[in-house]
């Protein structure tokens, strides 16, 4: 069952990703977004064949995380191989390239989270034993993925936001808009996407 959920949404969330780094850049790749879907959709796969409560909230995150990465890579292999013909690049000396840059930051991360989760002794005789999801680290994006997997899996999550954001999709298409792109606007902060108006706008200009 995990093997197949990975497939199924691996080959729509690594072409979602390639085609919106096509269309606005990697940097401005929805990666959470694509997670946050596949962790819901496999969590309501799951409720379907009968596997819910605590047992299973660490599976869902499992496809979650595989997903996850596969939409990274996927979205910053197609930047990278773009970049490259443009400037002339073997895309074996890329791939190289990448799997170097791959080992090292998987070190790096996975030392730099150990370090930063670490409890304090006031943590500790709080009965904390993390730091990441505290108020010293709040890891927003990761305790939304758990409550919309203990929601889901509980059968107590708040769908009116889910709902709202499906029909706005709807709505963009109808109106010709594409609501990939849209989404990506709606989603990042105005700090993120106030300087992909501007370009946008500096070369509506020149044409």
């Amino acid at each position: 069952m995990i093997g197949v959920l990975v497939v199924l949404f691996g080959a729509l969330f690594v072409t979602v990703s390639s085609r919106i780094v096509g269309l606005i850049g990697s940097s401005n790749n929805p990666i959470s977004g694509m997670t946050i879907a596949t962790v819901m959709g496999t969590s309501l796969i799951f409720l379907a064949v009968g596997w819910s409560g605590k047992a299973y909230e660490p599976l869902v995150l499992v496809v979650g995380g595989i997903i996850c990465i596969a939409a990274a890579n996927a979205g910053a292999t197609s930047q990278d191989l773009k970049s490259g013909y443009i400037v002339g690049a073997t895309p074996r000396n890329q791939q190289i390239a990448l799997f170097i840059g791959a080992i090292v930051s998987s070190v790096v991360i996975g030392v730099t989270i150990k370090f930063l989760d670490k409890p304090s002794a006031e943590m500790v005789s709080q009965g904390i034993n993390h730091a990441i999801g505290t108020e010293k680290f709040s890891a927003p994006q990761a305790t939304l993925m758990a409550t919309l997997i203990k929601g889901i899996q509980s059968k107590n999550l708040d769908w009116q936001f889910v709902f709202v954001g499906s029909f706005l999709a709807v709505v963009m298409e109808l109106c010709g808009i594409k609501s990939l792109s849209f989404a990506v606007g709606a989603y990042l902060p105005l700090s993120t996407t106030l300087p992909i108006f501007a370009g946008g706008a500096i070369r509506g200009l020149k044409n």
